[in-house]
């Protein structure tokens, strides 16, 4: 959306930009209001995410504490965390039992994301690496290494495991 606002801008076609925008706004709006936070970029996207979810019949579990993620750039909280629940999302479009859980809390001097999707079978025994199964793996395959680089950007640390039917992703930014 960026790219195209800024043709328009530097082209001097600020019509244009403006119904582009206004179409953007308009879009934004009609996602409902699962959530709401102190945190207007955590809303979003999460919004945005349960509004996926509801469309592709995924059950959804969030729980939202007082983690603030003050040290994050937007930019930077809004590629790990929407990443995270992009990948689930992804992992249960093919599962039976559709079902994740996000937690977003404070703990120990850390804010964390918690990220678990519902697996049928180990995803780490078959994939350990968590390369892209999708077929032009040159333009995907991108998610979970940028996860781990902007967790530790912010030396923080990201943890994957499975666990009670689970696949599970933590992340931890220091305070």
């Amino acid at each position: 959306h960026l790219m195209v606002l800024a043709s328009y801008i530097n082209s001097g076609d600020m019509e244009n930009a403006r119904e582009y925008i206004s179409g953007i706004l308009d879009k934004l709006n009609a996602v409902r209001s699962y959530v709401e936070t102190a945190n207007p970029l955590l809303n979003h996207i999460l919004n945005d995410k349960l509004e996926i979810c509801s469309k592709d019949g995924i059950d959804v579990k969030v729980s939202v504490g007082k983690a603030a993620f003050d040290r994050m750039k937007g930019i930077d909280f809004s590629a790990v965390f929407a990443n995270a629940i992009d990948n689930a999302i992804e992992c249960e479009r093919s599962e039976a039992n559709k079902e994740i859980v996000i937690d977003v809390y404070e703990n120990k001097g850390y804010d964390v994301i918690s990220v678990k999707n519902r697996i049928s079978a180990s995803v780490l025994d078959v994939n350990p690496e968590m390369r892209s199964t999708k077929e032009d793996h040159e333009k995907h395959g991108f998610g979970v290494k940028q996860i781990k680089e902007t967790v530790e950007l912010y030396d923080g640390m990201t943890d994957f495991y499975e666990e009670n039917g689970f696949f599970i992703v933590n992340i931890f930014i220091p305070k």
